[in-house]
């Protein structure tokens, strides 16, 4: 879901999370055998490291070093009172070319991506992520089938961690000021 719309549903069907859909014309046409598809770290319950895994499949090891420590955060979540914030304002004077934001709403959005002290994550339920789960299970099974043998599902089916009612942040006071500090600091 693009930042800069009012449609608001971190649960939403979309077409680019169809896995096999994605890479299918990519394996037609630059044959399946060159198609090595990456899981990202925090999909799967073992450690992951993106950049050795990337670097392993391109034949770059010697380019990358994993003992070096790497700060650079990866994967970013957004707060859930900053998504609350834009979809609000978004609400109250959307744009004009839904396409496109304009430089003063891709201004607040850098300005917003930062983790504050504390984030606050949004959590659907665990209904709404297992139904979520399986609006794409039969692409992730041709996914998993094809590239990850050795796995036994391409993505963790543990939904534990949802809580049985969905979380969404609001947007506080101290949140706010947090988000008018920032702009007061920004040169």
């Amino acid at each position: 879901v693009k930042l800069y719309t009012t449609r608001f549903d971190p649960l939403a069907d979309h077409r680019m999370l169809n896995h096999g859909d994605v890479l299918g014309p990519w394996a037609r046409t630059l044959r399946r055998r060159y198609i090595r598809p990456l899981l990202l770290p925090d999909s799967t319950p073992e450690p992951r490291d993106l950049l050795a895994d990337f670097c392993a499949v391109t034949g770059l090891d010697a380019f990358y070093d994993a003992a070096k420590p790497n700060t650079t955060p990866r994967n970013q979540t957004l707060d859930g009172r900053a998504l609350a914030l834009l979809r609000k304002m978004n609400a109250r004077a959307p744009e004009p070319d839904r396409t496109v934001p304009r430089p003063g709403r891709r201004r607040l959005e850098r300005l917003l991506t930062p983790a504050f002290a504390e984030a606050v994550k949004i959590m659907p339920s665990r209904a709404e992520a297992e139904a979520f789960y399986a609006n794409y299970q039969e692409g992730n099974e041709k996914i998993r089938r094809r590239y990850f043998r050795d796995r036994e599902t391409l993505f963790s089916e543990d939904f534990s961690i949802y809580p049985e009612t969905a979380y969404y942040p609001e947007i506080t006071t101290e949140f706010l000021l947090n988000v008018i500090q920032r702009l007061v600091e920004v040169p």
